[in-house]
């Protein structure tokens, strides 16, 4: 059977309707699997399914009836697709906020021109190690991290040199745990407040793909 994004809805729809073969149904899964614009469309089909679900009104026919039975049917198979979106939609994010982190993450490496002979600090240095365990610890330990040293940047100085890396690390942080909003804010503000930075490609980069994700 040939899947392809022209027809990947008509065969969901077929899917779910139960007329494909096992076989079918298994190169359907295994094709969304592995194909991120399949998935995609996947995603869409479920939210339109969702929808339509959600405006269902209730049944009122005793459930023993031929037409109780046929609607508790195809309740069940609402409620299978549903199951889907939701599944898609968490791992289907998890996925695309992955791909999205390792396209745009890259190892932070000092730049001697921001402290010139100066000797960095060690508290320099550990901001330079957080910065770099981004994706290797907890996502939660490193977020809090951050938005400490963003905060701290505030008043010292010596900080307040890193704070556009500061904000887009914190960033990249963010779209690891999927918390997409405030990754975009993070992106916002190095753009608006560092318009010359080397970041700026990329931080424009990071809004796009956030904002083309399904159901953020």
């Amino acid at each position: 059977m040939v899947i392809n994004k022209d027809n990947i809805i008509n065969i969901l729809d077929s899917y779910f309707c139960d007329e494909l073969s096992l076989e079918e149904q298994k190169e359907v899964r295994d094709a969304i699997s592995n194909d991120p614009d399949l998935k995609e469309q996947a995603m869409l089909f479920a939210k339109m399914v969702r929808k339509a679900r959600m405006r269902q009104s209730s049944y009122e026919q005793s459930l023993y009836s031929r037409k109780a039975f046929t609607s508790w049917k195809w309740i069940v198979g609402m409620a299978a697709v549903v199951l889907v979106l939701f599944g898609v939609n968490i791992f289907g994010k998890s996925y695309m906020s992955n791909q999205i982190f390792k396209n745009c993450y890259s190892a932070y490496i000092p730049n001697s021109d921001v402290r010139g002979e100066n000797p960095i600090t060690i508290e320099e240095e550990k901001l330079f190690k957080t910065f770099n365990e981004i994706g290797v610890k907890n996502d939660s330990e490193i977020i809090s991290k951050l938005e400490e040293y963003k905060e701290k940047a505030k008043d010292d100085y010596c900080l307040s040199l890193y704070d556009v890396d500061i904000h887009w690390y914190l960033a990249l942080a963010y779209v690891k745990s999927h918390r997409f909003k405030a990754a975009i804010s993070e992106c916002d503000y190095v753009i608006s407040k560092y318009p010359d930075s080397t970041y700026i490609p990329i931080a424009l980069s990071l809004k796009k793909k956030i904002k083309g994700i399904p159901f953020l």
